[in-house]
């Protein structure tokens, strides 16, 4: 093995993160009720309710994910068998909490579930039924923090010599709904505390029907797993 390519594995070996990335539609709904969706979410606790914001304005579908039937997931959400995910009516403003604009709900158990009553809103999302693909090796954005210093001194010393096109011709980026990886930020210099762990991403979709900010944008779920506070932050182009 020469140089080249050692110093490739090298840069890959330290970068990649394993991803989940769901195909959303395209098939027929499952019945099984803890199966994951785009835009609805079917069960909850037997003690909750379909949440609402503080005026009781009903908060939108987002999405659910059985986490117990995935290939792998991020050691962040390993004590988590599922989770609910709501947001709206209002647009997510990036220091609202979770609970406000945005709300995740974890479970430790799938015992714990229970349908969850329905409650119309005002939701423009198109629900789908959502089916998650075989684990993928997912890389950073070039400038979304990820990559250690030692690695992108290496990546442009490789591109100054010639060895390389550049960074983004070795690795492949995975958007969408994603579980794990690392996040696709669109916009340089997003940064959350070092306690929380990029665990989900959630694209625009025009399937859907969603779109983050004003155009095509992404959100970025992030949590402390010894405390199970979340926190997320959005961009958009």
């Amino acid at each position: 093995m020469n140089e080249t390519v050692e110093s490739i594995e090298k840069i890959k070996s330290c970068l990649k993160r394993p991803a989940v990335v769901f195909e959303i539609g395209g098939f027929r709904p499952p019945e099984d009720p803890l199966a994951p969706w785009f835009g609805k979410v079917t069960v909850a606790a037997r003690e909750e309710k379909w949440p609402t914001l503080a005026d009781g304005t009903p908060m939108w579908a987002l999405g659910q994910v059985n986490l117990s039937t995935l290939d792998c997931v991020p050691e962040a959400l390993k004590d988590v068998a599922f989770l609910a995910i709501f947001f709206g009516p209002k647009h997510p403003q990036q220091e609202d909490p979770n609970g406000t604009n945005w709300l995740i709900r974890t479970y430790a158990s799938l015992e714990e579930l229970v349908p969850l009553e329905q409650m119309k809103t005002s939701s423009h999302l198109k629900p789908f039924p959502m089916r998650p693909g075989e684990p993928v090796e997912d890389y950073p954005v070039w400038d979304g923090g990820d990559i250690p210093e030692d690695i992108s001194d290496l990546i442009l010393r490789l591109e100054d010599e010639g060895k390389i096109e550049g960074y983004h011709d070795l690795i492949e980026l995975h958007g969408g709904f994603k579980i794990g990886g690392h996040p696709c930020f669109i916009q340089p210099g997003t940064s959350v505390s070092e306690s929380f762990e990029f665990v989900l991403q959630i694209d625009s979709t025009e399937k859907g029907n969603l779109m983050w900010g004003h155009d095509s944008g992404c959100a970025y779920f992030f949590r402390d797993p010894r405390t199970n506070e979340w926190c997320m932050t959005w961009d958009c182009y």
